[in-house]
């Protein structure tokens, strides 16, 4: 299916003449005297100009839908000569040709072997008599094609009338795709970013399948997103939606290209339908900032079960586990840009989560997970060059607060090691551990891990702290150094002794995460 850009204007339909009257029309105008020499078919034809031409060969002039008058005087007389001029007119496109005859004109008649030729391909032939002037000829065609552009504003009016009125009744979007569906007769789908309906007609959902593969080339392009999907007998239209960022699509398909009724029909629903996305995503700031006030308070941790699940009821949702995702910027330096543009990845995929920012970090709370969240957030994180994420565990919504610190943990871990996504489940050992409440196998997990750096004679309690400080700075050992209050070097020391002992190297994403997360069991179990 031939994919094109349509840049004609901002409803992307290209620009389609006004239909003007038939050569029969033109024939049957008593005022004119005229005379049909040929006919057949082609009186059915319909006019878009009148034109004059007295070449040969006029046809480098003309754009095809003509009524061409001539008298014949450059004409060849011979057969073969007016065979070859009607073939050529009639290769150009030209609707009807007029030819003016009497005693004073070139011709007294229509030539035989003119009107012959013109039977074979179809060409209607008109005699134009000596006392009608070609002018009013002329005049006669473009009152007709005045006429009917004068009936098509009417009807495009109101039409237009009729989709401004379901605007402003009950319905909204689906009340205005219903009305252009109805008056147009094509098929209508209206889409968020993410491609998701929001209205259609009837047969409208099946666009969603001509949508889909040009989505990320069209919101790379904004509001001059627009795309001409073409076929034998369909023509496919996207068009975007919004004012001063772009909002969603209006994907039109028909069995033909749009007329010039449906142009305007067209940039009369875009107009529309635009005004009707503002509305929704005004409505839904509102409903973003209640979500992530809950979201805040179910990471705050001060919930209790019951409590929790009518906090998420409030905003529509029912859950029986959560996670959290947490997003950071690669680099501390890089700003909210990659974390900003990550995140509303995230939420085209998981329209239902909740969102609530800390500190350089956002939260991703994510109802009922799906199983294949981690590579959702994979794909997001890998579209933006300077984003890692941290996937917590799967708990209650109660306890939301422990997945969250879990994530943002795994996110450092992520931002300084490698890859650009972990997630704690990944890990068997943080699985077990994960997915209990705090008993003896939580501490049995934090005393395979630390238990050999932990029983190292005296000097255990120092590896310890000096371990923690060194994973919780990110890894940055002039901060950890610091916090010691000890010379790099040292902590240095001590690091290489942790890793002789517990058989886990410090550059190793994985075992900085499983000694991580020994840290939060001891957290967890209540240890100090």
């Amino acid at each position: 299916m031939p994919v094109t850009d349509a840049a004609e204007d901002r409803t992307g339909l290209p620009a389609e003449p006004s239909a003007g009257p038939t050569v029969a029309v033109v024939a049957a105008d008593r005022n004119l005297g005229l005379r049909v020499v040929a006919g057949g078919e082609g009186m059915s034809r319909g006019v878009l100009a009148a034109h004059t031409s007295e070449l040969r060969d006029p046809t480098p002039w003309l754009h095809g839908g003509e009524l061409l008058m001539t008298t014949g005087l450059q004409l060849d007389q011979d057969d073969a000569g007016l065979a070859a001029y009607v073939e050529r007119l009639a290769t150009a496109g030209v609707a009807c040709l007029a030819v003016g005859i009497g005693p004073r004109l070139t011709l007294d008649r229509v030539p035989a072997a003119l009107s012959e030729a013109a039977l074979r391909v179809g060409l209607p032939v008109l005699e134009v008599p000596e006392g009608t002037p070609f002018l009013a000829v002329t005049e006669t065609v473009f009152a007709h094609l005045a006429a009917a552009r004068y009936a098509e504003q009417v009807r495009a009016l109101e039409a237009q009338r009729t989709l401004t009125a379901s605007a402003v009744h009950p319905g909204g979007t689906q009340a205005v795709v219903s009305a252009f569906a109805d008056l147009t007769g094509m098929d209508v789908l209206v889409t968020d970013l993410a491609g998701r309906p929001i209205a259609s007609s009837p047969d409208g959902p099946a666009l969603r399948a001509d949508l889909l593969p040009e989505l990320p080339r069209l919101r790379a392009h904004g509001l001059h997103a627009t795309a001409s999907l073409q076929s034998p007998g369909r023509d496919v239209r996207v068009q975007p939606l919004g004012s001063q960022q772009l909002r969603g699509f209006l994907v039109c398909a028909a069995s033909t290209a749009p007329t010039g009724f449906d142009r305007q029909l067209a940039a009369a629903a875009v107009s529309l339908l635009t005004l009707e996305l503002e509305d929704l995503s005004r409505a839904g700031d509102a409903e973003r900032r209640r979500r992530s006030e809950v979201a805040r308070t179910l990471l705050a941790g001060t919930r209790d079960e019951p409590a929790a699940r009518d906090l998420l009821a409030s905003v529509g949702l029912r859950a029986a586990t959560v996670r959290v995702v947490a997003v950071v910027a690669s680099q501390p330096c890089a700003g909210p840009g990659p974390v900003e543009a990550t995140l509303g990845r995230l939420l085209e995929a998981l329209p239902d989560a909740l969102t609530a920012d800390d500190g350089d970090r956002a939260l991703l709370l994510v109802p009922d997970p799906p199983e294949g969240l981690a590579d959702l957030v994979q794909e997001a994180v890998g579209a933006t060059a300077d984003a890692a994420a941290g996937i917590g565990a799967t708990v209650a919504p109660s306890a939301a607060a422990r997945s969250a610190r879990s994530a943002c943990r795994a996110a450092e871990v992520a931002r300084a090691t490698g890859p650009r996504v972990v997630d704690v489940l990944a890990l068997a050992s943080s699985r077990l551990l994960l997915t209990l409440q705090p008993h003896g196998a939580v501490a049995a997990f934090a005393d395979a891990v630390l238990g050999p750096v932990e029983q190292a004679g005296g000097r255990g309690g120092a590896l310890l702290s000096s371990l923690r400080a060194f994973l919780e700075c990110n890894g940055s050992w002039e901060e950890a150094a610091a916090r010691l209050g000890v010379h790099r070097h040292t902590l240095r020391q001590r690091l290489r002794r942790v890793e002789e002992l517990s058989g886990r190297r410090l550059d190793s994403g994985h075992d900085r995460m499983e000694l991580l997360l020994a840290f939060e069991a001891r957290d967890l179990a209540g240890h100090t």
